[in-house]
């Protein structure tokens, strides 16, 4: 939680949308406070009986390690990810770590974790159509990543998430006539 609130300035752009993880602006985050989250969580792991919350605040502290999305250990998320889905089989999980997957593997390896996620609890998720959408652009498949945006949207819970859909749609609009 304390490497989450480390991030909050970030978290957000001037006008309210949420900023993903890859893009915020990692001199805005309070490094002292994620010194002292790293402490907490090496004290933590020192059990050597690691479960749910132990795992998330690994996965948050590798990327608060990274100086950059570029030099995140997506491999090492990936792996962290897919240990966390046997505590918690949900559908934020399996989509984190289907993105990791795709950071670290390919995004055909991230699209066959989401194919594997057709739950209905899952289709409704945003994200997993978000995440989707970002592999498939990757792959050049840009009618696909469209169309996985417009069901993102259909199924946005806000105001926040439908803005930031909206500027993916248009940045994947911009990359198609480039």
């Amino acid at each position: 939680m304390k490497r989450h609130d480390a991030r909050r300035r970030a978290r957000f752009n001037p006008s309210g949308s949420p900023v993903p993880l890859p893009e915020q602006d990692r001199t805005r985050w309070d490094h002292e406070a994620i010194r002292l989250a790293t402490a907490l969580l090496e004290q933590a792991l020192s059990a050597a009986k690691p479960g749910p919350f132990q795992i998330e605040a690994a996965i948050s502290a590798d990327h608060c390690r990274a100086s950059s999305a570029e030099s995140t250990e997506w491999r090492e998320i990936a792996a962290l990810y897919a240990l966390l889905e046997t505590f918690r089989p949900t559908p934020s999980v399996r989509v984190n770590r289907a993105f990791a997957v795709g950071r670290s593997e390919g995004p055909r390896e991230g699209l066959a974790l989401l194919e594997h996620a057709g739950e209905p609890e899952v289709s409704g998720y945003p994200y997993v159509h978000i995440v989707r959408g970002a592999l498939l652009e990757e792959l050049g498949r840009h009618a696909e990543a469209r169309d996985a945006l417009l069901l993102a949207r259909q199924h946005a819970r806000n105001a926040a998430e439908r803005s930031q859909i909206d500027s993916r749609l248009a940045t994947l609009e911009r990359s198609r006539r480039a």
